[in-house]
């Protein structure tokens, strides 16, 4: 049997009509059914189970009265004309999680702890603490006592290895700590790349609100006078700050303060400011 003929020939030709005037707002395929909404005096709804085309429903009275009606002629009738293909069924992962016990969920995290070494490390993490005194006094004492020599590069690692665990203010903190430091001693060093290289892993991760917090502090370290690539690289030469106009008006004002200098490092400094202005 036709689906058509579960119809009478009134009800088609109505049907036909309503699907040609583009009376049909919506339909969707769904699990064999054909879901759809159809305009009418006021909006109808149509469900017909295309495994067995009988088993069709509408909230139109004419329906209710037990009669097949317009709004699932017009419906099939755009379907023959086009079909649409079967929406595929969406799972929704949190829900899965959100009805698992809690063995299930031991047994899980078991399993990806013997065969994720990161979601090993990460979970180890919870049951530690950064320690920011006692870091910021370690850095204090390389400094004060070694002069920046054997223990820094430790520290650094830790400091990475921080990163990647999530700390990323901690992080933050103590690498503006070493690299304050730094610049009190010595104008270029690898840690300074070191330091860099960290600082671009934050801001990659962070919150806006953390990476507002770096701009302004590197925004105070700039000077003309003084050449800091690291603070250039990540203020003017990367893309992490370029929204910001603020950026533009201090170049723009610093050249305007300085362009009447001539000697040899002024003028370098002048058309590094020139290259970075282009990117604005």
């Amino acid at each position: 049997m036709q689906w058509q003929d579960l119809f009478s020939s009134n009800i088609l030709d109505r049907g036909y009509d309503y699907y040609m005037s583009d009376n049909i707002l919506e339909m969707k395929h769904q699990s064999h059914y054909l879901l759809a909404r159809v305009k009418g005096e006021q909006d109808y709804h149509v469900e017909i189970d295309l495994n067995n085309v009988e088993n069709m429903s509408c909230d139109c009275q004419y329906f209710k009265s037990g009669n097949y009606c317009k709004h699932m002629a017009a419906v099939l009738f755009a379907y023959d004309d086009k079909p649409i293909e079967e929406e595929k069924e969406t799972i929704d992962v949190y829900e899965i999680i959100d009805g698992l016990d809690k063995y299930q969920l031991q047994q899980i995290l078991k399993n990806l702890v013997d065969n994720d070494e990161n979601v090993k490390e990460y979970l180890l993490s919870l049951t530690k603490h950064i320690s920011l005194t006692d870091e910021h006094q370690r850095i204090k004492d390389i400094f004060e006592q070694y002069r920046i020599i054997d223990d820094l590069p430790e520290v650094l690692k830790q400091i990475n290895h921080w990163v990647k665990l999530g700390y990323y203010q901690e992080s933050f903190e103590l690498v503006k700590d070493i690299y304050e430091r730094l610049i009190q001693l010595v104008k270029q060093h690898e840690y300074f790349d070191e330091c860099q290289n960290i600082l671009e892993m934050i801001l990659n991760r962070c919150d806006a609100y953390l990476k507002e917090v770096i701009y302004q502090w590197l925004v105070g370290l700039w000077n003309f006078e003084i050449q800091y690539p690291i603070i250039e690289s990540l203020l003017f030469e990367k893309s992490y700050f370029k929204d910001k106009q603020e950026l533009k008006t201090i170049l723009l004002n610093t050249y305007q303060q300085n362009q009447n200098r001539k000697d040899y490092y002024s003028q370098h400094r002048l058309n590094s400011i020139k290259t970075w202005l282009k990117q604005f």
